[in-house]
């Protein structure tokens, strides 16, 4: 495949859109390159949306990339969430009707929260956007206690932030851990105990069986009252667009080598996209800050046609009350072994096969980073990097 010369779309202004868009630009700066947000701002970093934001500093965005990249004007279109994709004509249709041709498009849409099938008597919030950020910052300056449904890394890093704001907060999951996706049972216990200790009322396996005035009842019956609640219930992959324009989609958009979909003209990046995670050896979708930057990586050397660069373990991090958790590999199998193991920090080795498959640290950013180039594949994984896998 050669590089482009016809234009370039990129639809999604998350963070993966926004580094495939620097990375395109920076390689080959001729290139006739676009990106539509459907917010009405300059693509920002969403990590700060569950951290400092709802801190009671600034409420500033941060800006994935120097906004000067995106010149000429036309290159960065806000405010054109796309309606529909013509393949056989080769265009993205907006919602205001606008007609966006490409030759090779980039589909990064993201995924969206997942919503309850009724709003509770309470006041309720989502948090996927800054809009969503300012408006939970707001409640949590007149609440006194919040109720947060969901116990993953979200939630937990919401219900943190409650507390140091001096409200009383309450988890409620659905499941037997906090973190339950990606986090191996010894390791999430360490982040329920650090909740417990700072004063968090957590309900493990328990459900909303039903809204009162006050707050909710729990399904053990359970009466949970609370000022407002945040919902963190999971997200749903954006891929109606990618659906209806014929693209294979399996909870989110199927991808392949340099993450290209079933049409060869199309990839897909970031939370939207489905692809074969050979660390975990499963098909998979993350929503990671540092996925997005690798999956932006790879797409770039594909769209090149480079080389694609060598497969990373999945990493991500989560920062509860003062402790910043750092996570490497597959964290949710295996035998979990502590290392230098104090009232403040630890490292934990996470072995599997006689491998050393996964790392956890707590407050050991040095230790972390050295120990990283260490996390190996398993071996029945070995020959499955960038998704050579069948669908």
């Amino acid at each position: 495949m050669s590089v482009p010369a016809g234009e370039t779309v990129i639809v999604g202004g998350g963070q993966a859109g926004a580094r495939l868009f620097a990375l395109l630009r920076t390689a080959q700066p001729s290139m006739a390159l676009k990106i539509l947000c459907d917010e009405a701002t300059a693509p920002y970093e969403r990590p700060p949306l569950s951290k400092t934001i709802l801190e009671e500093g600034t409420l500033t965005p941060q800006w994935v990339n120097d906004v000067s990249i995106y010149r000429p004007e036309q290159s960065l279109c806000l405010g054109r969430a796309v309606r529909r994709i013509d393949r056989q004509n080769r265009l993205v249709v907006d919602r205001s009707g606008n007609e966006h041709r490409y030759d090779t498009l980039i589909i990064a849409t993201g995924a969206g929260a997942r919503r309850l099938p009724e709003p509770p008597a309470i006041p309720h919030h989502y948090l996927r956007d800054y809009s969503d950020a300012a408006a939970l910052r707001e409640t949590l300056g007149s609440a006194r206690s919040v109720l947060v449904l969901g116990g993953g890394a979200i939630g937990t890093e919401i219900a943190a932030i409650a507390v140091r704001r001096g409200l009383a907060a309450t988890i409620v999951e659905a499941q037997g851990q906090l973190l339950s996706r990606s986090l191996h049972p010894a390791l999430s216990e360490r982040i329920l105990s650090t909740h417990v200790k700072n004063g968090v009322q957590v309900y493990l396996n328990r459900t909303i069986a039903e809204y009162v005035p006050s707050g909710v009842v729990l399904s053990d019956g359970t009466l949970v009252e609370a000022d407002a609640m945040v919902v963190s219930i999971g997200v749903q992959p954006n891929d109606a667009i990618a659906r209806e324009a014929g693209l294979e989609t399996r909870n989110g958009i199927l991808t392949g080598p340099g993450f290209v979909t079933s049409d060869p003209a199309i990839y897909a990046i970031g939370d939207v996209a489905n692809y074969f995670e050979p660390f975990l050896g499963d098909w998979h979708r993350s929503e990671s800050w540092d996925a997005a930057n690798l999956q932006a990586e790879v797409a770039a050397a594909a769209i090149l046609n480079r080389p694609l660069p060598a497969w990373r373990p999945p990493k991500f991090w989560t920062e509860q009350f003062d402790d910043h958790y750092q996570f490497c590999g597959d964290l949710s199998r295996g035998a979990v072994l502590f290392e230098s193991d104090n009232s403040t920090s630890f490292v934990a080795k996470i072995v599997h096969e006689d491998r050393l498959v996964g790392i956890c640290t707590r407050n050991a950013p040095r230790d972390f980073r050295r120990m990283c180039a260490d996390v190996e594949m398993p071996r029945s994984r070995q020959s499955t990097e960038h998704g050579e896998q069948e669908r």
